[in-house]
């Protein structure tokens, strides 16, 4: 997790920006709303309570030093005089709060809402009464005759300002899970057979396999799609095998590429052969559009794609599940950029594919069998097999455009180890895969036979497509096919839409602090929202707190804070259109929400995991103030959209010259652009990693979110307002899917320098996007380093004499304010940390990061 806290210049290290936000939207969206004042009587009144309460220990320290009787004079000190100053300061912010209620209260009068004024003065009364409690304490210690009559107003004052100030403090400091809860997970390795739900052979097989065979593609050029020949009715095809769905859209562009392709079937399949690179994963996850933009996709998302090109075109197409192996084929690594084929099977595993080694006699993998998906199309098939040229002689024809042979430069094997210590002494807009790229490449220069020749281009084991030049479909699909499997109960293994089972879901799910629902839970088709914009906002749970809330974004004196003495109720919106609406109202300035986000495939299910999920995250710091845009990552993030995105964001802020009217296609849209930058950057990161290391580098299915940050201004115990503090990316659902692409076993060492590159980039996509400085994990540790602040390193080995060097209100450390003392939480995480294997390296207190306070450490 990374706040985005202060200006700074864009970061001059990372990635090339495939879209790069304008300084003209940063102004509108950022540095205009962080330049409003925020609510300054909050933090004044924090500071004279802390100043109290130091007073107070101060004057107990002295009357423990003084023997005498309980009526002797209580005489008067210099902490004394103190506390009279600071009591009158106390006095003078009274007044002040009075003031500052008074005009919020006008406003409330001015726009005539009743029951938010009327909580605004339930509020003032408490806080009130909280004063006069802390005030009169305070007075008694301070006005004491005698040295009994002030020890016991010490005890009466202390306990106030425990109740109505410390304690309430440390419960509203960030969460911290008793449990360890990693931000990064290495997805660990369970085999899942093929399915073993066979069926009778689809409709391609009903003139018996084929062998392959190649021919010559026409070149007939049509203007428009032809209507579905009379002759192709011998396939028996219904209307759904021409139709569109959730997995199947047949969109303009679609209908403009089929064109482009001559309607002709040989043309679609090598288009999609040639143009969409693979990826390992299960079921469907981005559809025909999602894959088309991304130019990517699995063996489901690439039959969509084609079957959708071939539906443009009027020719039937339908998809085929079965069970396919590889035997000691060669084929089989280069397809997934393995070096073996334990290799390759076991990257088929990561990706939730089903799948099973083929062993021989020794106990070597010499290939796997595997659940798969094809295609099957109805295309003249006579003489000039899917040209065109000759449209006689129609038949059900199997093809699969995901599988695609490669060619791959060796690479170059390295055995280096990151310098963490020098890369974490120090803040540095150089990210972690960065160094260590310069590290592996001052390794390799030193390496046989070309040795200072040797570039970091040389590392990697890179493989590149070999180009199929078929001129006519084939007959038959490029691998041996040991079975077909029903797409479900009382389905066949041929389906002209694939069922729900077999498609990713994102389930949504907000709840209040007690864990009850806000909003009806709303399930999401990933294939038909994989491009959409998903966010969390909050709206006015009745008409008058929706008034007050446009009136404060619409008022001219935005520096006034908003009163919290405005309900609201969650909404989700796809795309700027409300899916699931709040029913249960909470505070706007209620911090402990929660929000739960869920993937899923059914078709992944085992009986561990009876719902197929793929991964899930909740949140219990989800703040009612917030906007935030939620993600799921479907490998989706190309530079087009990326490009596509940004365009729109920028049309957005142009034609709105208040974002505040329009917050969904202003901010909303600029934390899904960055959101989705961030992911594209940590998985690149990944990739880059496993590319030095010899790893495969693959992603999962990581869960986050972004979102702009309110502050809450706090009067003692209650809430008092609200105002903008910052940006916030947090993604605690990380998923790495890497493996040694020879052993195919988990890489430790690539996995952490992982997660150093994935919290670098939570800071240093604020850099590039807000011009902000942003505190992450590293570079919280790095400022740490940085300043002097001594860093433990704690483990199940020294957890007794370690965990005790924390500053805490139990063990407090000279010289550090009680203010970055860690709180009861994290002294309860550390041990719970190490007692599960983990070592965890922190500083020894919290850390103060421009306006932020907070802890920070790895495990």
């Amino acid at each position: 997790m990374a706040l985005a806290l202060t200006s700074v210049d864009p970061a001059g290290a990372g990635p090339r920006d495939p879209a790069p936000i304008p300084d003209e939207v940063v102004e509108k969206l950022v540095r205009a709303p962080l330049s409003r004042r925020p609510a300054t009587l909050p933090q004044m009144l924090e500071r004279h309570l802390d100043e109290a309460t130091l007073l107070l220990q101060r004057i107990e320290s002295e009357e423990r030093g003084f023997a005498g009787r309980p009526e002797d004079p209580a005489l008067p000190t210099t902490t004394h005089m103190l506390l009279g100053g600071t009591l009158h300061e106390l006095q003078a912010t009274r007044a002040e709060f009075q003031k500052e209620f008074g005009r919020i209260r006008d406003r409330l009068v001015a726009l005539g809402v009743t029951r938010q004024r009327q909580a605004w003065d339930e509020l003032l009364a408490r806080i009130e009464q909280r004063f006069e409690r802390v005030l009169m304490a305070l007075a008694d210690v301070h006005g004491a005759q005698t040295r009994g009559e002030r020890r016991r107003g010490l005890l009466k004052a202390r306990a106030e300002l425990r109740t109505l100030h410390e304690t309430p403090r440390a419960a509203r400091q960030e969460p911290v899970s008793p449990t360890p809860v990693p931000t990064l997970r290495q997805q660990s390795p369970r085999w899942q057979p093929p399915d073993a739900n066979n069926a009778p052979p689809p409709q391609h097989m009903s003139s018996g396999p084929r062998p392959r065979m190649y021919a010559f593609s026409g070149q007939t050029l049509l203007a428009a799609a032809p209507p579905t020949p009379t002759e192709a009715q011998a396939c028996t095809y219904t209307a759904a095998d021409l139709g569109q769905g959730q997995d199947v859209q047949l969109t303009p562009e679609i209908q403009a590429l089929a064109a482009s392709l001559d309607y002709a079937p040989v043309k679609l399949y090598q288009w999609v052969s040639t143009e969409i690179a693979f990826e390992p994963y299960y079921g469907s996850l981005k559809g025909a559009t999602g894959t088309l933009v991304s130019r990517a996709g699995n063996a489901t998302d690439q039959a969509s794609l084609l079957i959708a090109l071939l539906r443009a075109s009027n020719i039937p197409a339908r998809y085929v599940k079965g069970a396919v192996q590889f035997a000691n084929d060669p084929r089989f690594p280069r397809w997934l950029g393995a070096k073996t084929d334990t290799g390759a099977a076991n990257i088929l595993n990561q990706g939730r594919i089903p799948t099973t080694r083929l062993v021989d006699a020794g106990g070597t993998t010499v290939g796997a069998r595997f659940t798969h998906v094809w295609v099957e199309a109805c295309v003249p098939y006579a003489n000039y097999r899917g040209t065109r040229v000759d449209l006689t002689g129609y038949r059900w024809v199997p093809l699969d455009p995901s599988f695609k042979d490669k060619t791959y430069q060796g690479g170059i094997a390295t055995a280096v180890d990151f310098d963490y210590a020098g890369y974490m002494a120090r803040r540095t807009n150089t990210l972690p895969h960065e160094r260590y790229a310069e590290q592996v490449e001052s390794f390799v220069k030193t390496q046989p036979p070309n040795f200072s020749n040797n570039t970091l281009e040389d590392v990697g084991y890179v493989g590149r497509i070999v180009p199929r030049s078929v001129d006519i479909l084939p007959a038959s699909l490029p691998y041996q096919v040991v079975a077909f499997n029903a797409w479900g109960a009382g389905l066949t293994a041929e389906t002209a839409e694939l069922p729900s089972t077999h498609r990713y879901t994102l389930t949504i799910s907000v709840k209040n602090a007690a864990d009850s629902l806000l909003a009806p839970t709303l399930t999401l088709s990933l294939p038909e929202t994989v491009l959409q914009r998903v966010t969390l906002s909050f709206k006015g749970a009745t008409a008058g707190d929706q008034q007050t809330l446009d009136a404060w974004k619409s008022g001219p004196n935005l520096d006034t804070p908003l009163p919290c003495a405005v309900n609201v109720v969650p909404v989700v919106k796809v795309d700027g259109a409300g899916r699931s609406v709040g029913t249960t109202a909470v505070g706007l300035c209620t911090t402990t929400n929660r929000l739960t986000l869920t993937v899923a495939l059914p078709d992944s299910a085992f009986a561990g995991n009876p719902t197929g999920t793929i991964n899930t995250i909740t949140f219990s710091n989800i703040q009612a103030g917030d906007y935030h845009a939620l993600f799921a990552y479907a490998f989706q993030t190309s530079d087009r959209l990326l490009t596509e995105r940004a365009a729109k964001l920028l049309a957005s802020v142009r034609s709105l010259p208040d974002p505040n009217t329009n917050l969904e296609e202003t901010e909303g849209e600029f934390l899904h652009l960055v959101g989705l930058k961030y992911i594209r950057y940590i998985s690149d990161s990944f990739l880059r990693i496993g590319d030095l290391d010899g790893g495969s580098g693959e992603s999962g299915n990581h869960l986050g979110l972004t979102s702009s940050r309110m502050k809450v201004g706090y009067v003692f115990d209650e809430p008092f307002a609200i105002s903008r503090s910052g940006f916030l990316v947090d993604f605690p659902g990380e998923q790495s899917r890497s493996v040694d692409l020879a052993t195919g076993g988990l890489v430790p060492k690539t996995f952490r320098l992982m997660g150093h590159a994935a919290s670098a980039y939570e800071s240093y996509i604020w850099q590039e996007n807000a011009r902000l400085d942003a505190v992450s994990t590293v570079r919280g540790i790095q400022f740490a380093t940085e300043t002097g602040i001594p860093l433990l390193t704690i483990t199940s080995a020294n957890a007794g004499t370690g965990i005790p060097k924390l500053c805490t209100s139990s063990t407090p450390c000279a010289g550090v304010a009680s203010a970055l003392f860690y709180p009861p939480s994290t002294v309860t995480t550390i041990p719970n940390a190490v007692n599960s294997g983990f070592t965890v390296t922190l500083p020894r207190q919290l850390i103060r990061y421009v306006n932020w306070t907070g802890a920070v450490w790895i495990q």
